[in-house]
Parts: structure tokens; C-alpha cells; sequence
């Protein structure tokens, strides 16, 4: 109980962004990302591992580094998600990584395409202490699904989130919490997921959600299959560099969780304390520049929609409740 109340009191911190405008924030991130690995089997065509030009060297963290992270910041950062820019699933020591953040207090959430969930990961994953589960699931039939997640099978991969549910309630567990996200484009999102939902009836799913696909960090194509469109309205610097942090599989820490090709990196987290990276000149300079509207100087940030309010967003009292459902999140990843 007592770890609950700090951790929804940093938590309310993280929102004095809101408040008044700082560049040296007095506290540590609410949340972070620990890449395990930047390697995907898949190539969506709405995903920079499809269309830009890879700049990146990809790899898998070592449980070494990985040890050192969590030691690092277990006093200070309550959860984790253990993936970035990759499929977590392909690293052969996520169920180790896992037990090793819940052995320090620290709780842990991954999202997965599902196409590698074998029973023998499915087991794995239901003994290691996982705490939430989001499966990216972008697809309410074969054709749309296919569309989305290439080269992907349907059927097998909703046979093994099927045989992973069924699994989990024959364990009578509640851990994993499990989400499965459709993304859908900015004009679709107010459909409902009905046919997801009969899909997997009578079976353990505590959230069914629907995320939009937007122009993130400047990367995503107009012209691409997705067909992305985003309208914008007022300007809001993003919130992320002032509470979410990035630490990906070499040690590198970037400034934001969309710079998929390390074109904005603070430092390396084999170098220098963490906590140190968090709040160094780099990063100040980053958000003094967003303070004060000047993100056409910045490559990561001219074109991303991250900065903007969404149509959907406006007028007061949409702003006032779209803040406190982002309230609610945080505190439900508290409890």
C-alpha cells in the first residue's frame, strides 16, 4: 500500500509539466522503456522497420546490462516495459529479465505480435512474474490482419494467443493483465471492436483497446498503405521527454521514444548514471526548444504529430477529460 501511494504521488509529479514549464525536471521518469532487443520478424507496412532507411545496428541487450538497469533504477522507476523498438519475444532471456525486475519490486508489461508465442513461452512468460501483456493484434479479420502485420498468419497467430489465454485460465492466475491493441487510422477510430471482442469471448481478456496510427517522430509516409492521417489542431509540447524515458539495447538512451534510428541520443547509460543522461545539457536544450515552439529546428520532432492536439482532443472540457483518463492510466499502473 505504502509503495502505491509513492509511486501515484511521482506519478502526479510527473504532471507539473502541465503546470509551469521546467527543462531540469526535480524528478525521475514515471515510466521506461528497456529495449531487450531492436530485431523484429515482421516488416508492418505502418512500422520504420518496412520503409526507412535503417541507419541503426540492431542486437539484443546483455543480461549483464540488463542487471545493471534494473539495479540502477528499481528505487525509483515502478514499471517497465521490456520492448522498443523490436519483438521482445525473440530474446532467448526475456522470462530471466522478467523475474529479475519482480524479484526488485519493479513491474514489467511487454507488447508482441504473438507470431513466436509457443506453449513453452506461454509457460514461460506465465511463471516469470509478468504483470501486463498487450498483444498488437491489428486486425479484426484474415485480410485486414495480413495487411497489417506481413508476413504474418492469421490463424496461427490468433491460435497462439487462444492457446495463451486458455493457458493463463487454467493456471487461475490473474498476472498477466492482457490487452489486446487494434491500431486503426485516425478516420476508423471510433469503430468498434465487436468482432475482436466475439472473437475471443469466454476467455481472459481484461482490455480490449484501440490505438491511432499517427505521423510518429516524422517518419511515417503520407503515401504509404496505411494511408495516416492525423488532423492537427493546437500545439502542446510532448510529454514524453518530461516523464517516459528510453534506454535501448546497447545502453544507448535516446530522448524520446520515437527516435527509432538514434538521431537525438543523450548519452549511454555504460557511461554515465542514468539519472545524470535524464537531465543532462542535451536534454534541456531539447525541451527548452519544444518550450518555447521551436521544434522546426529539431529533426525528430518537425514532423511528428505528437506535438499537436488531435481534432477529437478539442475544446475544454474534451482537454480536461482526456487528462484525467491519462490520470487514471498511471494510477492504475500503480496498483
Amino acid at each position: 500500500m505504502i509503495n502505491a501511494v509513492k509511486r501515484t504521488l511521482h506519478s502526479l509529479k510527473c504532471f507539473s509539466y502541465y503546470n509551469w514549464k521546467i527543462t531540469d525536471v526535480p524528478y525521475p521518469p514515471r515510466y521506461l522503456q528497456i529495449e531487450t532487443t531492436s530485431h523484429c520478424n515482421l516488416k508492418c507496412p505502418m512500422c520504420f522497420h518496412s520503409f526507412k532507411a535503417k541507419k541503426r545496428v540492431d542486437g539484443y541487450m546483455s543480461l549483464a546490462l540488463y542487471r545493471k538497469i534494473i539495479d540502477e533504477v528499481k528505487d525509483y522507476i515502478f514499471r517497465v516495459s521490456l520492448h522498443h523498438r523490436g519483438e521482445p519475444l525473440l530474446h532467448s532471456q526475456l522470462g530471466t529479465m522478467i523475474k529479475m525486475a519482480s524479484e526488485r519490486g519493479v513491474k514489467t508489461n511487454i507488447h508482441t505480435n504473438a507470431t513466436l508465442l509457443t506453449k513453452k513461452k506461454s509457460e514461460e512468460l506465465l511463471e516469470s512474474g509478468l504483470d501486463e501483456m498487450h498483444f498488437s493484434f491489428d486486425g479484426e479479420d484474415k485480410n485486414t490482419f495480413e495487411k497489417m502485420r506481413r508476413p504474418a498468419n492469421y490463424e496461427r497467430t490468433l491460435e497462439n494467443i487462444v492457446n495463451f489465454l486458455k493457458l493463463k485460465k487454467k493456471y487461475k492466475t490473474s498476472k498477466p493483465r492482457v490487452e489486446i491493441q487494434v491500431l486503426k487510422p485516425y478516420t476508423s477510430i471510433r469503430e468498434s471492436n465487436k468482432g475482436l471482442r466475439h472473437i475471443f469471448r469466454g476467455l481472459p481478456v481484461d482490455v480490449f483497446s484501440t490505438g491511432i496510427l499517427f505521423n510518429s517522430g516524422g517518419d511515417f509516409k503520407k503515401e504509404i498503405e496505411t494511408k495516416i492521417v492525423t488532423p492537427r489542431s493546437s500545439y502542446a509540447p510532448c510529454n514524453t521527454i518530461w516523464s517516459d524515458a528510453v534506454i535501448d539495447w546497447d545502453g544507448k538512451v535516446p530522448a524520446c521514444c520515437r527516435d527509432y534510428d538514434n538521431d537525438y541520443v543523450l548519452g549511454n547509460v555504460k557511461d554515465a548514471p542514468f539519472l545524470e543522461i535524464w537531465n543532462n545539457e542535451k536534454m534541456r536544450d531539447l525541451r527548452k526548444r519544444l518550450i518555447e515552439r521551436r521544434y522546426k529546428e529539431i529533426d525528430l520532432c518537425r514532423d511528428c504529430d505528437a506535438l499537436w492536439t488531435l481534432k477529437y482532443e478539442q475544446g475544454l472540457s474534451k482537454k480536461i477529460l482526456a487528462r484525467f483518463v491519462r490520470l487514471l492510466r498511471i494510477m492504475r499502473e500503480n496498483d
